[in-house]
């Protein structure tokens, strides 16, 4: 039984003080980073993440890239990102060379400030890697104008095999 059952079980069971188990529940929460054990504690009435708890577990979970919803959690229960690796993940997802952009990266950018997503856009067309701008405006990137967007635009409609060479 994990500490987390073994929680569970002694609340319901009137057992032993919960308070016995609680730091080892709490460091299993820590080393997985799944909120649902987070979400445990909080049904507990353990609400005592420190903001360095909460900062590593969101760290770890965007690292292992667990699922979308485990990420958006660890965020809104108040993990915060740090810019450096959030800067690295999104760098990584934009020069990636194909026209698609999972789900993972899209709700990492919605916490990429928008002028450094547009300042990136605008720096890979002015180094001519029009397939990376349109990686950037796929994150939520905007051109600074209409026709550096229409060129994007062309760019990606005169280049499928971008796109097939990322279904096969």
């Amino acid at each position: 039984m994990g500490h987390t059952e073994a929680a569970k079980w002694a609340l319901k069971a009137g057992g032993p003080k919960v308070e016995k188990i609680i730091p080892e529940v709490r460091s299993e929460a820590a080393k997985s980073a799944d909120f649902t054990v987070a979400q445990t504690l909080l049904k507990l009435g353990i609400s005592t993440f420190t903001q360095e708890e909460k900062d590593h577990c969101l760290r770890r979970s965007m690292a292992v890239e667990t699922p979308v919803e485990n990420i958006k959690a660890w965020i809104e229960f108040g993990g915060r990102i740090d810019d450096k690796f959030l800067d690295d993940k999104l760098r990584f997802a934009a020069e990636n060379n194909r026209f698609q952009v999972g789900e993972y990266d899209k709700v990492l950018s919605q916490f990429y400030p928008e002028d450094k997503l547009n300042q990136n856009l605008m720096a890979a067309v002015s180094d001519e890697d029009l397939t990376q701008a349109k990686q950037w405006q796929l994150l939520g990137g905007k051109a600074a104008t209409s026709e550096i967007e229409e060129r994007i635009e062309h760019h990606y409609r005169n280049n499928p095999l971008r796109m097939l060479s990322y279904w096969c």
